[in-house]
């Protein structure tokens, strides 16, 4: 009996102790890069990363790009996730 307590308590520690799986993960981050083009319709994002590079992403969350209100110009951090989608953005600096 004392056995069947014990491997119980063993078994709610462990699974207590386990984080949770994220649901997204970061498999690329461009801290500052600027906004060149903005398609809400197709949540399209075009910028272009430090190293000067253009970029076309998908923005995963349908509201991200109405909720930032992003403009040419802006500077914004944006992460990518794993399935090549921008999975967060934040705006750093707005165009002047």
């Amino acid at each position: 009996m004392k056995r069947i307590i014990l491997a119980a308590l063993m078994l709610i520690w462990v699974t207590g102790s386990v984080e949770p799986a994220r649901t997204t993960e970061t498999a690329a981050v461009f801290p500052m890069s600027s906004v060149e083009s903005v398609d809400v319709r197709n949540q399209l994002l075009i910028f272009k990363s430090n190293d000067g590079r253009l970029w076309l992403l998908r923005v995963a969350d349908p509201t991200a790009i109405k909720r930032e209100s992003l403009a040419k110009g802006d500077v914004v951090k944006i992460e990518v996730g794993l399935d090549d989608q921008i999975v967060r953005m934040e705006k750093v600096r707005t165009s002047r």
